[in-house]
């Protein structure tokens, strides 16, 4: 989707967008502009339709509706309208040039209580998951991995008399996030997972949903630890 937006000034009597570009448009209509042009073939299972203000692109390998400035493009995906520079390119975009360097990325959704974990377009991981409660949340922002556990002993950062102690907790697998020690791991003690479990209060613990890492079902767990390398990147989104 790296396409030079070159469209014509005037708008194109009797034209008009359809299916996806269509439901692109009406989305975002003071972004892309009038449509100048009719739809047409690029190729290679590519669409493009010529705007006022840019070009819409649609690719057949992963269905996905995008439109370009010549600079910037917004593509609307599993996350809803995303931007990025043009040549650059989501995790949960095919690659459409065997030359691209791999993309992959794994995506946090708090307020969905789930996480995935796409590479080139691909979905690798989709599970339900268990962040942080209210009084003790998982940062939202753009991170990485930064360090990788496995057989680790999770020890509370806080002393005793804390309410936010916890007692000495084995996981099996632990991925690193946030330096100040977040982390994406397994967690042998919980049984339910998903939506309202962060907010759910457990008794036994005094606590409600985690201390703020990311709770994950073990056998999605350790098909991350094992695919997600140091630098890949993870994004909480609320």
């Amino acid at each position: 989707m790296s396409l030079a937006a070159q469209a014509p000034a005037a708008y194109a009597a009797g034209c008009q967008f359809t299916l996806g570009f269509k439901a692109f448009h009406d989305e975002n209509a003071a972004l892309a502009g009038d449509c100048t042009s009719a739809e047409q073939d690029a190729g290679n299972g590519t669409h493009v339709q010529s705007t006022s203000k840019g070009v819409l692109v649609w690719r057949a390998a992963d269905n996905v509706v995008a439109f370009t400035n010549g600079a910037q493009t917004w593509v609307k995906g599993p996350f809803g309208t995303q931007t990025r520079s043009n040549d650059a390119r989501f995790a949960w975009e095919a690659r459409s040039n065997p030359a691209d360097p791999p993309a992959r990325a794994v995506f946090i959704q708090i307020g969905r209580q789930r996480l995935t974990a796409y590479e080139d377009g691909q979905l690798v991981v989709d599970t339900p998951i268990t962040t942080g409660g209210p009084r003790s949340p998982t940062p939202a922002g753009g991170f990485a991995v930064i360090g990788k556990r496995d057989h680790f002993v999770m020890k509370s950062p806080w002393p005793e008399e804390d309410p936010r102690w916890y007692p000495d907790s084995w996981v099996n697998f632990a991925l690193l996030f946030e330096r100040t020690g977040f982390f994406v791991h397994d967690a042998p003690w919980r049984a339910a997972y998903g939506p309202g479990t962060n907010l759910s209060y457990n008794p036994a613990i005094d606590w409600t949903g985690t201390h703020g890492c990311v709770n994950v079902p073990y056998d999605a767990e350790a098909k991350l630890f094992a695919w997600a390398g140091i630098g890949t990147p993870v994004y909480v989104m609320p």
